[in-house]
């Protein structure tokens, strides 16, 4: 019978600037900014949380262990890069080669990181896709967590050993889908934070028979800070909140698209109106109504 892994702890001098930091990059919510020491809660169906504590030391050896994030492609991957790099991450070199497929990043207190392509052994994961331990001359450490976990390991060369959880998050993945199976939805617009998911939605569609699987378009995220999207599971203000504040359905849609930059400045649009502004920016047109 194997254990349950709930939480991957990070030492942080700085435990919540660390923290906002993975916040960002993995699009989760911070618990409470209040405690000593901060979690992460997941919003993409991964079955851990991270936590960061306090420690005095500054970080001054490589980790013994660290997280590999999966990008869907070159041009992906570089755009991860680059987004992560603006979160305060930095290129760091630990000898991997510059003919390497993944790019290692150390975060603002840098821990390392990977952001790798997706790959056969990564199909089924969301954006973290396997936990790597990489003492080389303890190789006995990663297969003893794969044991420990019952999660399977994925990669095992030159003593590093990665290991992902079994399920992956094929639950959050099939719920998702079966509810836009259900609902006949065939246009669904979100956070850009969902990309990772789209292959594997319009893949379970097409398992389920649907011919036609829903059309995905991916926005920019809504940020509430530098560091934070808006987030319901956070508390944050829903539609249901404005419409009980005295918005119109119109000025709910109006904001919404000036939000994510379909329209330059916020006013009231008609339900009707919003099928035009798509039609010209899927036409390479300027998205604008005037």
């Amino acid at each position: 019978m194997s254990t349950r892994l709930i939480t991957l702890c990070f030492d942080a001098n700085e435990p919540l600037r660390l923290a906002r930091f993975w916040a960002a990059a993995l699009s989760w919510d911070i618990d409470d900014e209040s405690d000593e020491e901060i979690s992460l809660v997941p919003t993409d169906g991964t079955r851990f949380r991270l936590v960061f504590l306090p420690v005095p030391e500054p970080k001054s050896e490589k980790n013994r262990i660290h997280l590999d994030l999966v990008s869907e492609s070159r041009e992906h991957q570089a755009e991860m890069v680059d987004r992560l790099t603006s979160l305060g991450a930095q290129r760091i070199d630990v000898g991997q080669g510059s003919d390497a497929e993944h790019v290692v990043l150390g975060d603002p207190e840098g821990n390392e990181l990977c952001v790798v392509l997706r790959g056969e052994f990564l199909a089924t994961t969301g954006l973290i896709g396997a936990i790597v331990f990489e003492p080389a001359d303890h190789p006995v450490v990663g297969r003893f967590w794969s044991e420990a976990t019952g999660w399977p390991i994925v990669y095992d060369r030159d003593g590093d050993i990665a290991i992902r959880d079994r399920l992956g998050n094929w639950t959050y993945q099939f719920v998702a889908s079966v509810d836009d199976y259900v609902q006949d939805i065939d246009l669904v617009i979100r956070g850009e934070d969902l990309i990772a998911s789209t292959g594997l939605q319009i893949a379970m569609a097409r398992l389920m028979g649907r011919r036609t699987p829903a059309t995905f378009a991916h926005h920019e995220l809504v940020m509430k800070s530098p560091t934070q999207k808006l987030s319901k599971s956070d508390g944050d203000t829903g539609v249901r909140d404005l419409r009980a504040a005295g918005w119109t359905p119109a000025r709910v849609i109006g904001e919404a698209a000036r939000a994510v930059g379909l329209v330059e400045a916020g006013r009231d649009l008609e339900a009707r109106e919003v099928e035009t502004l798509f039609a010209r920016w899927q036409d390479g047109g300027v998205p604008s109504l005037g």
